[in-house]
């Protein structure tokens, strides 16, 4: 229910289980937050990621999926709005322009959660792959060389 007390639309439902998971995670992923914290942070969201959604696809995947046909659609339906008639009443013509209100409301919400999903799965590959090279690197250096082991021998 909403807050007054109505029937969620749609498309709260679709605001409410699309846009949360994704902001939280970018925000968790890129604030400025100590060294130590960000390999969990990371785990953490890989792990939601990678929840499976009947056994094939991941969570990432679904959204993906829900968010791109979501755009899809509300492209479509923008596009091939139809505008008032020039004889159209007063009531009428609030109507139509309420239809087309909605409609780009829908598209924008759309594209927005859309852009979240990219962004977060762009960002968690991206982190990934900084911390594979940066593990890589640490395998690589020789180990350093203590001054008291040296002057014991």
């Amino acid at each position: 229910r909403g807050c007054d007390g109505e029937m969620s639309s749609a498309w709260q439902v679709y605001v409410d289980a699309t846009f949360p998971v994704p902001l939280v995670m970018l925000v968790l992923m890129l604030a400025p937050l100590p060294r130590s914290w960000r390999h969990p942070i990371t785990k953490l969201v890989h792990t939601v990621l990678s929840v499976r959604i009947l056994q094939a696809f991941t969570l990432g995947q679904v959204m993906l999926l829900v968010t791109t046909t979501s755009l899809a659609a509300t492209t479509r339906a923008t596009l091939t709005l139809v505008e008032a008639p020039n004889d159209a009443s007063p009531n009428q013509r609030t109507g139509f322009l309420a239809r087309k209100w909605r409609t780009e409301r829908n598209f924008w919400i759309a594209l927005y959660s859309f852009t979240l999903w990219i962004v977060l799965l762009r960002v968690h590959r991206l982190i990934q792959r900084a911390d594979a090279a940066e593990e890589e690197v640490r395998k690589l250096q020789p180990e350093p060389v203590d001054p008291q082991q040296k002057k014991d021998d």
